[in-house]
């Protein structure tokens, strides 16, 4: 019976060295100036991104896993959203709209994770 006791602290004791699993990306984020990352651990990097050129590259600083993005702007976009963005431009609103984008982050290791801007966003009500 004490070796059985003895063999579960060991297990418990040896489970606490176990890494923690890298965190991965679980949605994006994308503004006309910014750039948000949600992390599987919950947590979020936040990079600026200047997309005046259709493509802004770069690395996010400071996330739990280092991760490098590149944010393509889709050219070929709804005609009702075009007009409606210029519009809004036209009335000092353009950040009303998020832009279209396809969001491509790489991990160090290769693995890379793939984003449309218009797709799901991270809801806070969603943890609750």
């Amino acid at each position: 019976m004490l070796r059985l006791v003895s063999l579960a602290a060991f297990g418990l004791v040896a489970a606490c060295d176990l890494p923690a699993p890298a965190a991965v990306p679980r949605g994006v984020a994308l503004t006309d100036r910014y750039l948000d990352v949600f992390f599987s651990q919950g947590a979020v990097c936040r990079t600026r991104v200047d997309l005046s050129s259709g493509v802004a590259r770069g690395r996010m600083e400071g996330c739990p896993t280092e991760i490098a993005y590149v944010v393509t702007v889709n050219a070929a976009t709804n005609p009702v959203r075009f007009i409606f963005r210029e519009l809004g431009a036209a009335v000092s609103a353009a950040g009303v709209f998020r832009p279209n984008a396809t969001i491509t982050l790489t991990r160090t290791t290769g693995q890379v994770f793939k984003f449309a801007s218009l797709g799901h966003r991270r809801n806070d009500a969603e943890d609750l």
